[in-house]
């Protein structure tokens, strides 16, 4: 019975001397209250920032020069072969485009799809915009 005593009795010093230690590393490190809040006047500091002034005379503005015939190929409408030459070089492994076809489907099917996609690019360059069901997703269910 004495040494159970005894024990007990180291164990509550032992007790009161991690609680001493830990009260010393509190007072000379700090608590994490102190380190939030030497975080946030931190980032406070680095995001804050004076308003930004413009200026409102751009006539001394000097920007690049695109040259015309570069201009005029890029609004050019694709031809049959760039189109094609374009979409066979897609990567069939990889994953779906945003609109869900793989590169796989349009080399594969290419002969079905030609006409359609050509038309739709086409129509893109003279239109300006795209066919609201390339907008549209593929929903794939997968059985459990």
């Amino acid at each position: 019975m004495e040494a159970h005593s005894i024990l007990s009795d180291l164990l509550k010093k032992e007790e009161i001397l991690w609680r001493q230690k830990s009260h010393v590393q509190w007072m000379s490190d700090g608590d994490r209250l102190d380190i939030a809040n030497i975080l946030t006047a931190k980032f406070r500091e680095l995001f804050s920032s004076q308003p930004v002034t413009c200026p409102t005379d751009l006539s001394d503005l000097q920007l690049p020069k695109v040259d015309i015939s570069l201009l005029n190929d890029f609004l050019a409408i694709p031809s049959h072969e760039d189109i094609s030459k374009v979409l066979s070089a897609i990567n069939q492994n990889k994953a779906p485009c945003s609109n869900g076809m793989a590169g796989i489907f349009f080399n594969t099917y290419w002969e079905i799809v030609k006409n359609d996609v050509i038309y739709a690019v086409q129509d893109f360059f003279v239109s300006g915009s795209l066919l609201l069901k390339l907008n549209e997703s593929n929903i794939i269910l997968i059985p459990k």
